[in-house]
């Protein structure tokens, strides 16, 4: 609450007219994206709430090997498509691999530890549809001299775009991919990558001031934490972002 009355409080004209643009939103069918390891009391709360909060949408889900209960859940929703691994590969390949299945005009990336308000949707797509924007989602950040992510920020002035939840029309993705799985699995700068290769090649990237989705954070990097060591992919992934992005990021 007391995050949304700062916004409220700072922002309030660019609030203002991201709700004017979301007002002139276009319907459109969407996929909704959605990677799940275990937690199954985040992820039945983030389905509901896109039940009840979305319309037109198709849901995805790659299960990385969960517990049996979780899975009996995920296959017991008639209105999912569902892929399921008998490992956990993380986070980077299955977004890859449902990207390849998914075929609606925009999809939206979102972790299983969120729950979306009315409108979450429309507020990135009408910014898409109105200003030809790459990527839209609820949190942005700047990166430091060492690569990594410190400054969280909103609007255009962003280095990346948080993977927790973001959207991208299907023409992007068809253009410049996805992540790169050169990134080992367990998450770590495949998204300020991802956008990164998008300022680079002139597309521009936003981040909303609005605040229509709520991230409980890092409910299920605990929890692959309990069973693997992901200190090796947050060492080796910062290491291949700050060589490949230097030219961005270092003080001349």
């Amino acid at each position: 609450m007391n995050d949304v009355i700062f916004r409220i409080e700072r922002y309030s004209q660019k609030i203002l007219a991201e709700l004017d643009c979301m007002s002139n939103y276009q319907d459109v069918c969407k996929d909704i994206l959605i990677i799940v390891h275990n937690q199954l009391f985040y992820l039945k709360k983030c389905v509901e709430s896109i039940r009840r909060n979305t319309k037109n949408y198709q849901i995805y889900i790659w299960n990385n090997n969960s517990d049996q209960e979780t899975k009996s859940w995920i296959e017991s929703q008639k209105d999912i498509i569902c892929s399921h691994h008998d490992q956990n590969i993380g986070f980077i390949k299955p977004n890859n691999e449902l990207m390849k299945i998914s075929k609606n005009p925009y999809a939206i990336l979102l972790n299983s530890d969120t729950e979306v308000l009315p409108n979450w949707d429309k507020a990135m797509i009408g910014q898409i549809q109105q200003y030809g924007y790459a990527q839209v989602g609820y949190l942005g950040g700047k990166i430091n001299e060492s690569g990594k992510g410190t400054i969280f920020n909103f609007g255009k002035d962003v280095d990346y775009i948080c993977g927790w939840c973001f959207c991208i029309p299907r023409f992007i993705y068809e253009k410049y991919g996805l992540f790169d799985e050169e990134y080992l699995q367990f998450a770590y700068c495949e998204d300020s990558d991802f956008s990164l290769r998008l300022t680079e090649s002139k597309e521009v990237i936003y981040s909303l001031h609005l605040g229509l989705v709520t991230h409980h954070e890092n409910k299920t990097i605990k929890e692959v934490m309990k069973t693997t060591d992901c200190e090796a992919s947050f060492i080796h992934n910062h290491e291949v972002i700050k060589k490949r992005w230097s030219h961005r990021f270092l003080k001349s």
